[in-house]
């Protein structure tokens, strides 16, 4: 009986036994995987990558100190010619009481810049009655402009004073002014409109060859290059002082 027990026992001995690894219920949990190394080439790409955005930066803020730069010398170059309106102002003011013969002469640095205004002499009037009170009101509204900077104030003054006095002397002057402060205000086109209307109205005015190189300009950058080559050719024939500016403008341009 104990050696059948015995023979029994030895498959169960010399049995091999399967263990399988128990699984936690809901799915799978897989051991962390440990990251490799970045690859030699990916780590170049990515300092690469660095190095450029370091030097984008280092563009961008030259860029930046020569916007600063350029807008302090348009600041600078503003005031310069608002100083030279005020100079020119003051002299008309003192010829505001009489009317000499002679013109008044610009200095050198009004003549550099056509927005500068070269009002003559012989343009003033005497001031007594009437003519007074139309002087009056043509220093008014420059005065607004030039002295205050207040372009809204001497624009609404400035149009007063062309229905107060269509025929003034200062009508052409008037109507100059209103399409220096629209462009002033980035209104091409009602300084188009002032512009053609001094032509129109004024075409032997002093400030009527300025008006036509402004108008002329205007047209170029609008891409009405034969009309703008047009007044310009007739800018160039004159012997006003904006004919040289005409000239170079078609010489760089057409």
């Amino acid at each position: 009986m104990l050696t059948a027990i015995l023979v029994m026992a030895v498959p169960f001995a010399n049995a091999q036994v399967q263990i399988i690894d128990s699984q936690p219920i809901g799915g799978r949990v897989s051991s962390p995987q440990p990251r490799s190394a970045p690859a030699p080439a990916d780590a170049a790409a990515q300092a690469e990558i660095f190095f450029q955005i370091q030097a984008l930066q280092q563009e961008v803020l030259e860029l930046r100190g020569l916007v600063e730069q350029q807008s302090f010398e348009l600041r600078q170059l503003k005031q310069q010619r608002m100083d030279d309106y005020l100079d020119l102002d003051r002299r008309l003011s003192q010829l505001s009481g009489s009317a000499p013969s002679q013109p008044v002469v610009p200095s050198a640095s009004t003549s550099r810049s056509l927005d500068v205004a070269r009002e003559t002499a012989a343009e003033l009037p005497v001031a007594d009655g009437a003519q007074a009170n139309e002087l009056a009101a043509y220093r008014t509204a420059i005065d607004l402009v030039l002295k205050q900077r207040d372009f809204d104030g001497g624009s609404a003054a400035l149009q007063q004073y062309l229905k107060d006095f269509p025929a003034g002397h200062y009508a052409g002057n008037s109507l100059y002014w209103l399409g220096q402060i629209s462009l002033q205000k980035n209104d091409s086109q009602q300084s188009k409109r002032w512009f053609q209307q001094l032509i129109d109205q004024h075409p032997n005015h002093q400030k009527t060859p300025e008006a036509k190189f402004k108008l002329a300009k205007l047209y170029f950058e609008e891409g009405q290059l034969e009309r703008a080559k047009k007044m310009l050719q007739e800018v160039a024939s004159t012997n006003s002082a904006a004919a040289g500016l005409a000239k170079d403008f078609l010489q760089q341009n057409f």
